[in-house]
């Protein structure tokens, strides 16, 4: 009997990882700041540093900064904002009034920047705008310019009132060194009592925080306008959502093991978080609290962002995770709490298992199932170089008269195909890996008598060893062409 070894071999980077910060997707530091104190000395709202961080809500001081006449400041992104489907930026101002105007630009390098075009008079913006990246030439925003657009330069609060600078597109942030996961797949979305037409799609809640809004004003008023919000589900009255972790257990570590993104709101706590590692039985978590960190001053009220602990659940880990709405309200756009994205802070990956589909047979077809849980982003392939194919009779001949085809759904990996000789048989890429997670690798034979006898091992090597996975692989296959 003749060994040869086929390898599935993917790394993952993703240790457990322990850290209450958040995916801060706004402004974190002030580059320059305003000149208030000169132009408009009566301004108290003249501290740039109160347009840092997300959503100040509503509360007593003044959690904004105004730009008054030709006021400006610069500020940093936490994240890298891209083009991607629909809207890339918003900029959220507390109100709606089209005599209160700015100007935004927006640059890679805080030294070379692009005026994006509002939608007003002289190509200002009013209220609260979100941009489109597509068309403007810009590629990646870190930065953002707001230049106060208006003549006036009395009063307490003169000219727009910034609350934050929102990224809804971008890349994600690396914590210890790989990204954070969240839920990727909707398992049910019940909108309870709720009446309204918008805001009802569960799926909303998956992936990164990425809500926001826009407001367009109809009429000359300057209190006539309508809102247009996106990529978050309202939790009125009565409604529950469950999502999945398809890629990733999370488990009890270090403080907060769970973040729930929610777009402002100022209804206050609207609903509660519970866990299951089967999706059948379920526990309640216990609320840490608001886990946003106030980057500047005048954000006493930032209620966007909810941590929960695995503590006390009597569960080690979860891979599901339901929100119950507590709030009484049903009516309106966005009734209760809207949730926008839910974030793992301590997980581990799931590990990968192997099993003999059909036989492999000489002139036949053979299938390995993997269950493979998609994981996009922070996967690293190992490639060995080797020699080119084997010659035909020697091994598996590719692509003489053979055939691989992979029906995997994660275009970051790769598949591997070789014997202990050294000779690399075939290096392929794989197309996507399904909801199910359950792959079918078909292999096709010639028909070979050579071929009868030999062993293939398939293995999958991912990731450190864990509780949830000690030898820090998926379990060893053997086949033997048949």
């Amino acid at each position: 009997m003749r060994d040869r070894l086929m390898i599935l071999a993917l790394v993952f980077g993703s240790a457990v990882v322990s850290a209450q910060v958040p995916t801060e997707h706004c402004a974190v530091a002030v580059l320059t700041g305003t000149m208030s104190s000169v132009i408009c000395p009566s301004n108290v709202a003249g501290d740039a540093s109160r347009a840092l961080d997300l959503s100040g809500g509503v509360g007593t001081g003044t959690y904004y900064v105004s730009l008054c006449g030709a006021d400006q400041a610069e500020y940093q992104l936490g994240v890298t904002v891209i083009d991607g489907p629909g809207v890339d930026l918003q900029i959220e101002e507390i109100n709606p009034n089209t005599g209160e105007t700015y100007f935004v630009d927006v640059s890679p390098d805080a030294a070379n920047w692009t005026n994006l075009v509002g939608p007003y008079a002289g190509g200002t913006c009013a209220g609260d705008v979100a941009f489109d990246l597509v068309g403007t030439g810009v590629t990646t925003v870190n930065f953002v310019r707001l230049r106060g657009a208006t003549a006036t330069v009395t009063g307490n609060t003169p000219g727009p009132d910034i609350d934050a600078i929102i990224a809804v597109n971008y890349q994600a942030p690396l914590f210890g060194g790989v990204p954070r996961p969240y839920a990727d797949t909707l398992v049910a979305y019940n909108q309870g009592t709720t009446i309204s037409a918008l805001l009802v799609d569960g799926t909303a809640a998956l992936g990164m925080p990425n809500a926001y809004r826009i407001e367009s004003f109809v009429g000359p008023a300057i209190t006539t306008f309508s809102a247009i919000w996106g990529n978050f589900v309202s939790m009125g009255q009565g409604a529950v959502l469950d999502v999945f972790f398809s890629a990733d257990w999370i488990i009890d570590g270090a403080g907060a093991d769970l973040i729930v993104h929610e777009y402002y709101s100022a209804e206050g706590d609207q609903f509660t978080v519970e866990g299951s590692d089967d999706g059948t039985n379920w526990a309640p978590l216990t609320l840490v609290g608001n886990v946003s960190p106030a980057y500047g001053t005048g954000q006493p009220v930032t209620n966007n962002l909810r941590a929960y602990d695995l503590a006390g659940s009597g569960l080690a880990a979860i891979d599901f995770v339901r929100v119950v709405s507590i709030a009484t309200g049903s009516t309106g756009a966005t009734p209760g709490g809207e949730v926008d994205a839910i974030e793992a802070v301590n997980f581990q990956s799931k590990p990968r298992a192997l099993s003999v589909g059909t036989p492999l047979v000489a002139g036949g077809v053979g299938t390995i199932v993997l269950n493979a849980p998609s994981h996009v982003g922070d996967v690293a392939v190992i490639v060995p170089t080797l020699a080119p194919p084997l010659a035909a009779g020697t091994g598996l001949p590719m692509p003489q008269g053979g055939e691989l085809r992979l029906d995997l759904n994660d275009p970051v990996l790769n598949f591997v195909l070789f014997d202990p000789l050294g000779a690399l048989i075939v290096n392929s890429p794989i197309s996507p890996v399904p909801p199910s997670g359950q792959v079918v690798v078909q292999v096709t034979l010639p028909l070979d008598p050579t071929l009868i006898g030999l062993r293939l091992n398939w293995q999958s090597v991912l990731f450190q060893a864990s509780p949830f996975n000690p030898l820090a692989a998926s379990n060893l296959c053997v086949s033997i062409v048949q």
